[in-house]
């Protein structure tokens, strides 16, 4: 019995000597999710609430505002927005379009529009006109204060208002890399 007890001692201590103590650490692999944000947006399309008649066709004018700082301003037929299943984008390239910068603060909005128009006076002149629009979002319209000017004296500088309504809300889930 002493010889069991001497033997289970020292087979005890053997193995108590011969075990090796490591410290270690396990990490996750970083993932790609990790690596990219998502940003979400809620893209607004508001449409003007005057109708434009060109060759018996009717256009309307609206905004699409795409980002914190960037919008498009587009002139589109009414019997296209009207119909469903057609994206503005789409409606925009139609009449006329313009990708511009923006600057929003709050409720209120701001941008510039640069145009260059034939001179209906001089033929071959090309004119350079600019209107500033600003306005405010108030219970799903803007209310804007358009301002026209022209370094040339054809372009009488006036300054209207127009109401662009709500028309269409959809969020914009972007994913960038870190």
């Amino acid at each position: 019995m002493k010889f069991a007890w001497l033997f289970t001692c020292l087979l005890g201590a053997t193995a108590l000597f011969a075990q090796r103590v490591d410290t270690f650490a396990v990490k996750k692999a970083a993932s790609s999710r990790a690596k990219t944000i998502s940003d979400t947006f809620l893209v607004q399309t508001y449409l003007s609430e005057k109708t434009e008649v060109i060759n018996r066709i009717t256009y309307r004018t609206g905004i699409k505002i795409t980002g914190p700082n960037s919008l498009i301003y587009f002139k589109a037929t009414q019997s296209i927005l009207d119909s469903a299943g057609v994206s503005e984008d789409k409606n925009a390239s139609i009449g006329e379009y313009y990708n511009l910068l923006c600057t929003q603060s709050a409720d209120s909005i701001f941008f510039l529009l640069t145009q260059l128009r034939s001179s209906a006076r001089n033929p071959g002149t090309t004119l350079e006109i600019t209107k500033a629009f600003k306005g405010t979002k108030v219970n799903g319209a803007i209310w804007m204060e358009i301002s026209t000017a022209s370094a040339s004296l054809e372009v009488i500088p006036k300054l209207e208002q127009e109401r662009f309504v709500l028309f269409k809300e959809e969020l914009k889930i972007t994913r960038r890399k870190r």
